[in-house]
């Protein structure tokens, strides 16, 4: 009798709960990426852009422990939905490198364009939620250029130039070759960064469904209007 009580009590309970409790599911994003490679193809600068990349991945790893760079030829596969992919890994990444050259803002071919616009309403949207506006996403390297041809929306941020080691970066493929003491500060300087920034994020659990309501990918007329907005 009294097994049978517990039983009926026990259902009744649960049935009361199931019908007037509710649970919100928060969907909790996880970082995959340690950076998001942003570039601008071009057949003159390739070897130095995957030894770039493979630099990035080693510091980020080290930063941040996750061993991927988001770098579009090895994250993107056939079949998959382009524009989707280059978003979500966006959103996914702890950091987003920008190499940056005179031709990266193109009305022509705006991909870096639309990268560059997501990764800022990410950045902006990240220091909302954590509410500390320290904290960095984008992180522009000069390939080409001078700092004054940065972006107006990024031109107040910290830069490095990449041509006073280009040698060294073109050479980084090749086991034992010698480098310069301001290409070991620069690969310092990456994982400095990194970390300080991970530090800040690591820990706090983001809704995936809030950042895909938040970050939207942009309209065309608003990034046309916004890149006319950056010279």
């Amino acid at each position: 009798v009294v097994g049978n009580f517990i039983g009926r009590k026990c259902w009744i309970n649960l049935y009361y709960f199931k019908n007037n409790c509710s649970f919100t599911k928060t969907n909790f994003m996880s970082f995959i990426h340690s950076s998001f490679f942003n570039y601008r193809r071009n057949t003159d600068n390739i070897n130095i852009i995957y030894n770039l990349k493979n630099i990035i991945q080693t510091e980020g790893k080290y930063a941040t422990n996750h061993d991927s760079v988001f770098f579009d030829e090895k994250c993107i596969e056939l079949g998959d939905d382009f524009d989707e992919k280059i978003y979500e890994g966006i959103k996914k990444s702890c950091s987003f490198t920008l190499i940056f050259s005179p031709i990266y803002i193109n009305k022509d071919n705006d991909w870096c364009a639309r990268e560059l616009f997501t990764a800022i309403k990410f950045e902006k949207y990240i220091r909302e939620k954590i509410n500390n506006n320290k904290f960095c996403l984008i992180f522009p390297l000069i390939h080409r250029g001078k700092t004054e041809d940065l972006p107006q929306s990024i031109a107040k941020k910290n830069v490095k130039f990449l041509y006073e080691f280009t040698a060294d970066i073109k050479n980084s493929s090749i086991s034992g070759t010698p480098t310069t003491q301001n290409f070991e500060k620069f690969k310092a300087y990456l994982g400095e960064v990194f970390s300080e920034n991970f530090k800040l994020i690591k820990d706090f659990e983001f809704d995936w469904d809030d950042i895909e309501k938040n970050v939207l990918s942009p309209k065309q007329d608003e990034l046309l209007e916004w890149i006319n907005e950056q010279n």
